[in-house]
C-alpha cells in the first residue's frame, strides 16, 4: 500500500537510538523523538528502540481540524494495517497512544488524520521509520 520511498526527510539528531527519518540518499539520522511533517500532517513521534510510546499528530498550519486519527504500520515484509483513534473535534493537535507498542525492525509509521475510519492511502501524512 505505501511505498518507501514516501518516507520525509529530516529528524533532530540525538546519540544513535530507534527512530529514523529520512529517504534513499539523505543522510540517516538516529533519535529517540523523530518529528516529520507531509503536505497535511505533522507526526512527532516518542519512543526508545523499536517501543513507540505515542505518535501526536498536527496540521503544518496549526489550524483546527476533525477527524480520526491513526497510524498506518508498514512492517518489513507483511501486510500493512491501521490503528484508529475516536474522532476528535476542533483539535489542534492529538495524542495517539501506542503505550510501548513494540514493531519490526524498519517499520514505516505514517500518521495524520481523515474523515471517516478507512484503510486506504492517505496523501500528505507524515512518515518515520523505526529501528533498533
Amino acid at each position: 500500500m505505501r511505498k518507501l520511498s514516501l518516507v520525509l526527510a529530516g529528524a533532530a539528531a540525538a546519540a544513535g537510538l530507534a527512530l529514523t527519518s529520512g529517504t534513499a540518499g539523505a543522510s540517516t539520522v538516529h533519535t529517540d523523538n523523530a518529528t516529520k511533517c507531509g503536505k497535511n500532517w505533522c507526526a512527532q513521534v516518542k519512543g526508545k528502540g523499536l517501543k513507540v510510546d505515542y505518535v501526536r499528530v498536527y496540521r503544518p498550519s496549526g489550524k483546527k481540524f476533525s477527524g480520526y486519527g491513526y497510524v498506518e504500520v508498514s512492517p518489513p515484509h507483511k501486510k500493512t494495517y491501521f490503528l484508529w483513534w475516536q474522532k476528535s473535534k476542533n483539535a489542534t493537535a492529538i495524542r495517539l497512544k501506542l503505550h510501548n507498542k513494540k514493531f519490526p525492525n524498519n517499520t514505516t509509521l505514517c500518521s495524520g488524520v481523515a474523515p471517516s475510519m478507512k484503510n486506504q492511502d492517505y496523501a500528505g501524512d507524515a512518515c518515520a521509520v523505526v529501528h533498533g
